[in-house]
């Protein structure tokens, strides 16, 4: 490298090395993805369970077929209506971003000054930096005087002063302390004032941007819609266990007052006391199953299809219609 930058020759044996300064895009969802990831929903498990029961009082001739039919029909309607609009917005985002301008920088190369796509920038590359910039990898202050903001990173919206110094080596390890030392900069950081030089350390999957990116993919959060789901789908299993216990506890009382007690129950015998059983528990299956929503998740599914469509309309773009 000489005080031009980087030769052609090597940057590409830098970025063969090093890798691109690419960050890591999420894979393209599939109708078959999306349709199983509906299952993950605690209350499609929930109606699933309550069809699997409903067969089984079917077989033992306590339940009609229909009953468990409509509510296996209704769990395939909204798997394959949340998954038509999670592929569709994942497909119009991708698009989205095929058409949308690509960040560029201004990169000394081969002795001169060249505007560079952030993709094509590897390490050891000299970035000119000016207020208004947005950095585009992470690397050191070689050269002027800076005025950044991390925000995009920390959250930390006070500005960061930053000075040259023409030694100074990239941290092998980054702390709360790195973002406001004296010569460390961040890829995502804007420049609010000032100019200066960057020399490129890190590009890519190993920026700090590129970190928190991975880690993002490897778990994302639940929606605030999901959360509520999630405690309402507990807060009916909570009630199915317990009214259930109660509803079978209640009938085989009935059973044993109604035949003069528990030695007059036991004295008709076990046949008699298993068919019993049977009935207490369908009983509490049937009333368990009246409480379970069924038509909630087609509900949710279908609003948010319709408010994606109508955001769309707007100009607004839902990458993923969580519910």
């Amino acid at each position: 490298m000489t005080h031009g930058g980087l030769t052609t020759a090597e940057a590409e044996a830098s970025r063969r090395i090093h890798g691109a300064n690419v960050l890591p895009e999420p894979a393209r969802l599939t109708f078959g993805q999306a349709f199983l990831e509906t299952f993950r929903d605690p209350m499609i498990r929930i109606l699933l369970v309550m069809a699997a029961l409903m067969i089984a009082m079917y077989f033992a001739g306590h339940a009609e077929i229909y009953e468990p039919v409509g509510t296996i029909v209704t769990v395939i309607i909204v798997a394959t209506v949340t998954a038509r609009t999670n592929v569709a917005s994942d497909t119009e985002y991708r698009a989205l971003r095929a058409r949308s301008a690509k960040d560029t920088a201004k990169v000394c190369r081969d002795g001169g000054l060249i505007v560079l796509p952030v993709d094509e920038i590897v390490v050891g590359d000299l970035v000119i930096l000016q207020g208004g910039d947005k950095i585009p990898a992470d690397g050191v202050l070689i050269s002027g005087d800076l005025r950044v903001s991390n925000a995009a990173l920390n959250g930390e919206t006070e500005e960061c002063h930053k000075r040259a110094d023409a030694v100074a080596v990239f941290p092998e390890k980054t702390t709360g302390d790195t973002f406001v030392d004296g010569t460390t900069l961040f890829r995502g950081s804007v420049v609010f004032d000032g100019e200066g030089i960057l020399q490129v350390c890190r590009v890519g999957t190993a920026t700090m941007m590129g970190q928190m990116a991975s880690e993002m993919q490897a778990r994302e959060p639940a929606s605030p819609l999901q959360v509520k789901l999630a405690k309402l789908a507990d807060q009916i299993s909570a009630f199915g266990y317990i009214s259930g216990i109660v509803i079978v506890a209640l009938y085989m009382m009935f059973f044993t007052l109604r035949a003069g007690g528990i030695e007059a129950y036991v004295l008709l015998g076990w046949g008699q006391v298993l068919v019993d059983v049977i009935e207490a528990v369908s009983l509490a299956i049937l009333i368990i199953v009246c409480a379970v929503p069924e038509g909630l998740p087609l509900m949710i599914s279908i609003v948010l299809m319709q408010n994606t469509s109508r955001m769309l309309s707007r100009g607004v773009l839902v990458r993923r219609a969580v519910g």
